[in-house]
């Protein structure tokens, strides 16, 4: 099976439930978790030993943003084409934006994160406002978004998100029998963000 594809339509099907709002896909395992971290800096930051900053990564699909209540501050969110076949990109929380780019407008900056071949050169098609994803007491946390559709190999796994028009307990048994009606996985569990 095609992970992207998979991913792709099981975000689909939820989001054409009566009583989905917004569903996303992540490997972002709600508050408490401890993520990804290592150092955001610009193309150039070589010659400016200040331009990087220590964030923490989220590979999230399109809709994820929006399904947890973050806005966009400028350009885009990711997209179904945003995949591996396509240029790098990320979005990156405003917080950021200004230490990175403190003279000017992110978008079409480039940026890297960390050392990995494939996390060099990405493109910044977007900002994000300030989300408690990690640490509940810290809405400044410096974060990168990075679209799962374009590191297939690294996300295999994750958690669906939904927001919804119902009580999360009416909707949860719905959900569950549409997962498991594609045969390729099973629900481990059900929570909310707050149970998380």
């Amino acid at each position: 099976v095609d992970v992207n594809d998979y991913h792709r339509q099981l975000v689909e099907r939820i989001s054409s439930l009566p009583e989905a709002l917004s569903v996303g896909f992540s490997g972002y395992e709600g508050p408490g978790q401890t993520g990804w971290k290592d150092t955001a800096s610009t193309m150039t930051a070589a010659s400016n030993p200040n331009a990087g900053m220590m964030s923490t990564c989220v590979m999230i699909s399109p809709g994820f943003l929006q399904t947890l209540g973050i806005g966009l501050v400028h350009g885009r969110g990711f997209d179904w084409t945003d995949d591996e076949r396509h240029p790098r990109v990320a979005i990156i929380s405003a917080g950021l934006a200004k230490r990175l780019f403190p003279s000017g407008n992110p978008i079409g900056q480039r940026i890297r994160f960390g050392f990995m071949p494939e996390l060099q050169d990405l493109e910044v098609v977007g900002t994000a406002g300030t989300a408690r994803l990690f640490d509940l007491r810290d809405a400044s946390s410096p974060l990168v978004y990075l679209p799962y559709l374009q590191y297939p190999k690294w996300t295999q796994r994750g958690d669906l998100f939904l927001r919804s028009r119902q009580a999360p307990e009416a909707i949860a048994k719905i959900v569950v029998h549409e997962i498991e009606s594609f045969g390729h996985e099973y629900v481990l569990n059900t929570k909310t963000l707050g149970q998380q």
